[in-house]
């Protein structure tokens, strides 16, 4: 049988990350099928939580670039700007300004995936077949593989087993090569590190900090809607600060950031374990249990990071209530006591919606083994190299299935994006492009073979890890309470 000499690809995971590295193939005439679990149901999953992301300069707004300059014009219509960072007196309200050094993009999370769906739906208007094509609504059952050479194989055919959510009916779509990107509990990366497909092991890590979720309908009376607003209580021993983010859709999206220490002084704090889900305003239980109507607790829905702005892990899911204090009380007792200016600002009101979530949660990569196609692509004598891609290159994953980060420095929907373009940019300078008479800096103009993706998704299987890696490591120790001295 002769081998298929042009790609198609899934991607698994219709978030930020999920759908710019789908319209990075698009422009390059790759198709491409993007399966997202969440429907398109306003309000109706998690992946509909209005949190801000703060996209930077240096990472997030460069990789929109990479779509086009277009691409970043257009994200201005749909984001606010980020311009200071302002030290709010709970008491007084009095304020201390720091300017932004870099431009910064502020989206709620649900504006930030429209966005990329109507980019992806403006290259559908300027091409006569349906480059790239998305599902929603549709769970993935299994993943499988179909060759006889792990390292090798020309004919390599991934299929992709999935249902719709309404109507149950399984389908099954085939894919020369396949893009995880479902999140820190990825479907994609469990099945083929079961079935040894990658070289590498990964871990969910936890740290001991966690946050209290807070939607206000608008933004306070008094706030600038271009600044983070960052609070500390008044007694430094409460060990929990506040950050305000007002986002596009005019709202501001409040979390108190607490630590396990935090749960010592006030232990009505304490957050679900990570088979739980987030404790509500007008539920209450430390012994919680899940309510059977609730969605799937994964924290991402279809998985990047997300939780940019604050300290947003986990669900939204309801506990059963043993106390008759709520949290919304508890909540209006502490700010009043600590932060009474903020807590007037916002109002008794917004604290029913709060949620206590889940202790944030990191994904460790550690080397198990290195195939020879994958030393190959490697400089040096090491052999322990984490990869982020299989050994024959068929399957890659980004974002936070690959490398999730805590939400403590605002990185994680930055490096996503980033981990998309960084896929492309190796495509664009594999061997097999390198005597091509196109332009290798227009993403429009290159014809891609299987060659060339599979050539890329071990290139930056291999050269990313050590990109993300120190930032994980900052962010996990950012979320721990400095010790004292």
């Amino acid at each position: 049988m002769r081998a298929q000499l042009f790609p198609n690809v899934v991607i698994v995971g219709g978030g930020p990350a999920g759908l710019l590295a789908a319209l990075l193939l698009g422009q390059r005439g790759v198709p491409t099928t993007v399966l997202e679990r969440e429907a398109d149901t306003p309000g109706g999953g998690l992946s509909t939580r209005s949190y801000s992301i703060v996209l930077k300069e240096t990472r997030g707004i460069k990789a929109l670039a990479a779509a086009g300059k277009h691409v970043v014009e257009a994200a201005k219509q749909h984001s606010l700007p980020r311009s200071a960072m302002i030290f709010l007196d709970g008491v007084t309200g009095a304020e201390t300004i720091l300017p932004k050094r870099e431009e910064m993009m502020v989206f709620s999370r649900p504006g930030l995936v429209q966005f990329l769906e109507e980019e992806l739906q403006k290259l559908s208007n300027d091409n006569t077949d349906d480059i790239v094509t998305i599902r929603k609504g549709v769970l993935v059952t299994s993943i499988k593989m179909n060759c006889d050479d792990k390292n090798n194989d020309d004919n390599t055919v991934i299929s992709i087993h999935f249902k719709d959510k309404d109507n149950e009916k399984e389908e099954i779509l085939t894919a020369t090569h396949l893009i995880g990107a479902d999140g820190k509990w990825s479907q994609v990366r469990q099945t083929f590190t079961d079935d040894q497909f990658l070289d590498t092991s990964f871990s969910i890590r936890t740290e001991p900090s966690f946050g209290i979720s807070i939607m206000c309908p608008s933004v306070p009376e008094g706030l600038r809607s271009d600044g983070t607003y960052i609070l500390k209580p008044i007694h430094a021993d409460c060990n929990f600060y506040i950050i305000g983010a007002p986002i596009a859709t005019g709202e501001c999206s409040v979390s108190i950031v607490c630590y396990d220490e935090t749960v010592e002084k006030y232990p009505w704090m304490e957050p679900p374990s990570s088979s739980q889900r987030g404790t509500t305003a007008n539920t209450w239980a430390n012994d919680a249990t899940t309510n059977s109507n609730c969605e799937n607790d994964d924290d991402e829905g279809d998985g990047d990071d997300d939780d940019d702005e604050g300290n947003d892990e986990g669900g939204g899911g309801f506990a059963t209530a043993t106390e008759t204090t709520t949290l919304a009380e508890h909540l209006a007792q502490l700010l009043q006591d600590e932060a009474p200016y903020f807590y007037n600002a916002i109002g008794r009101e917004v604290l029913n919606n709060a949620r206590i979530n889940r202790r944030v949660r990191w994904v460790e990569s550690t080397s198990t083994s290195i195939s020879t196609a994958a030393k190959n692509h490697c400089e040096g004598e090491e052999k322990n190299i984490i990869s982020y891609a299989s050994s024959n290159g068929r399957i890659v994953l980004i974002g936070d299935s690959a490398h999730a980060v805590t939400p403590s420095l605002g990185d994680g929907c930055n490096l996503a994006l980033e981990s998309a373009v960084e896929l492309l940019i190796h495509s664009l300078s594999c061997p097999t492009n390198k005597n091509k008479e196109e332009d290798t800096n227009d993403v429009n103009h290159n014809v891609v073979t299987i060659e060339d993706l599979t050539e890329a998704f071990r290139r930056y299987g291999i050269s990313r890890p050590p990109q993300v890696r120190p930032i994980q490591l900052r962010s996990a120790q950012s979320s721990r309470l400095p010790k004292k001295n």
